[in-house]
């Protein structure tokens, strides 16, 4: 999925509604396990992304999910749709939603997306992938993915990927018990190289 920088008065004022709305949501329930809320800031050249997800219980293990992205070089996208726990440890979950941003030589237009993630985490592994289908879009499909595994106090070393951007060797630093650094040097096929790092925070 290609983007191209366009111009807007405000691109992130329907992200920030949306997450304020979801924070309101009282996220206490009795089902288990209990939902996990993340917002992840990332930067990749100079084009820093707010990521958010949020989670209401509505079964033992199913939930309602919302995501959204907001990113300076004039993206944004929200979803919602449910998410089934296989297990305490793994969670799946399928969205729709909406996105907008200019694709190819096109102005900024609306794209109906459709974005599926599933996330595993137990004391030997973390890993996450998220495969996103845009319409309207020549390059519809997206994907964004890391998988890795703590080797000291604190500090996780994995693998991430993402498309568009490329692969590369990911570490991970847990300065709080609910919040994280990293970073991820990536080598292009082209041998152009990128470093694409950010904060998560959990709660």
């Amino acid at each position: 999925m290609s983007f191209r920088a366009v111009s807007a008065s405000n691109p992130m004022n329907r992200i920030r509604v949306a997450i304020i709305a979801a924070l309101l949501v009282p996220t206490a329930h009795a089902a288990e396990p209990l939902p996990d809320n993340e917002i992840e800031l990332a930067g990749y050249r100079g084009n820093p992304t707010l990521r958010a997800f949020f989670e209401y219980a509505v079964a033992e293990k199913v939930a309602v999910y919302l995501s959204a992205t907001a990113a300076k070089k004039d993206f944004e996208e929200i979803a919602i749709g449910p998410a089934y726990y296989v297990t305490p440890e793994m969670e799946i979950g399928l969205s729709v939603g909406v996105a907008r941003y200019a694709a190819a030589d096109r102005e900024a237009e609306s794209h109906r997306v459709v974005s599926m993630f599933g996330y595993l985490k137990n004391a030997q592994v973390e890993a996450e992938a998220t495969v996103s289908r845009y319409g309207h879009d020549p390059e519809p499909w997206y994907y964004r993915v890391y998988v890795q595994a703590p080797f000291a106090d604190r500090w996780s070393a994995g693998l991430y990927g993402e498309q568009d951007i490329g692969w590369g060797p990911r570490i991970s630093w847990a300065f709080h018990r609910n919040a994280s650094a990293w970073v991820a040097p990536i080598l292009k096929k082209s041998g152009d190289s990128a470093l694409v790092g950010g904060v998560r925070m959990s709660f």
